[in-house]
């Protein structure tokens, strides 16, 4: 059998089958997993993007990429349709159903 910085084939394909069910096992704490681990990417995305210079990134998207501007704004809208979708729910916890209805995500800082 061949060997790999002293481990066996064997007990490397254990360690990544355990490896793997682990990582498959943390992430289904609910049946929307799937939702929870989309936002974790988009607010991650978000604040990579934040960062980023503003100056170059006025460069780049005037040169000729106002494509990414159109993603940003359907995807804005789409993201808001949920957030007051949610946040209209009394059962969420929000004491007044009322107050998110005229408050765009856009206007919150």
């Amino acid at each position: 059998m061949y060997e790999l910085n002293n481990m066996k084939i064997t007990e490397l394909k254990k360690l990544i089958r355990k490896e793997v069910k682990n990582a498959l096992s943390e992430n289904h704490d609910s049946n929307n997993y799937m939702f929870f681990a989309n936002l974790k990417t988009l607010k991650h995305a978000i604040d990579e993007m934040l960062a980023m210079d503003k100056s170059k990134v006025d460069q780049i998207l005037e040169d000729g990429h106002g494509w990414a501007i159109d993603h940003i704004a359907t995807s804005t809208d789409d993201v808001e349709e949920v957030y007051h979708f949610l946040t209209n729910k009394d059962e969420i916890g929000h004491k007044d159903a009322t107050d998110h209805k005229s408050t765009s995500m856009t206007t919150i800082n």
